[in-house]
């Protein structure tokens, strides 16, 4: 006989279905009905999960995704997105300068490409469009030419657009722009006015190679 039978357990009896406690063994008798069909009853303990069931359900609560991982990982595909959409935008190209020359006081400046003329900011004289150029073979600047609009046709260009501004505003079909501006071309040291577009030049120091004269862009 075991320790645990001797100090008694829980038993039931099949005859008489009675349940006491008592030092149970094989053939003991029922103190109720005296049959020896009794049998010690089955205690199920219900409590903390068993040590097995344990490593399982850590290994399922570890296994969903790091919340620092999910975070690098969206801070990553949105800035991919943004150079993206970048990349699909218009790109803005800085504003290309010219130099201008005023006929009055001889200063040269630099200033935003437009049709007309421009005020000198020095003495508020007439300023003209030059076209600067670089020699390689001397290594020095200069001033090819000076252009600007000829008056009565730059007057008439101008009418033009504006009617074909406010037709556009108002929904009209625009008149037809025909041709542009007449442009006038002056030599530096000359005081000559022409419209022919001067093709052939030099520098001052007599090179006529095309090759190593480079215009000039304003900064």
């Amino acid at each position: 006989m075991s320790a645990e039978q001797a100090k008694g357990i829980d038993v039931r009896c099949s005859g008489c279905g009675a349940s006491t406690t008592m030092a149970w063994r094989p053939g003991a008798k029922c103190p109720e009905c005296a049959s020896t069909d009794i049998q010690p009853v089955t205690k199920i303990h219900v409590g903390a999960p068993t040590t097995a069931a344990e490593p399982v359900r850590a290994a399922q609560k570890g296994s969903g995704p790091n919340p620092l991982v999910v975070v690098v990982l969206i801070a990553v595909i949105a800035i991919a997105l943004g150079f993206f959409v970048k990349t699909l935008l218009p790109k803005r190209r800085a504003p290309q300068y010219v130099y201008w020359l005023c006929e009055k006081c001889n200063i040269e400046f630099t200033d935003l490409p437009q049709a007309a003329s421009r005020e000198c900011p020095d003495c508020s004289g007439e300023a003209y469009r030059v076209a600067k150029y670089y020699c390689e073979v001397h290594e020095h600047e200069f001033d090819r030419y000076i252009s600007k609009p000829e008056a009565e046709s730059f007057a008439l260009w101008q009418a033009k657009m504006k009617e074909y501004e406010e037709g556009t505003r108002d929904g009209r079909m625009p008149p037809p722009m025909g041709p542009m501006y007449t442009l006038l071309y002056k030599m530096p040291g000359s005081d000559e006015w022409t419209d022919e577009f001067p093709r052939e030049f030099c520098c001052p120091q007599n090179n006529c190679d095309r090759k190593t004269l480079k215009y000039v862009r304003a900064q």
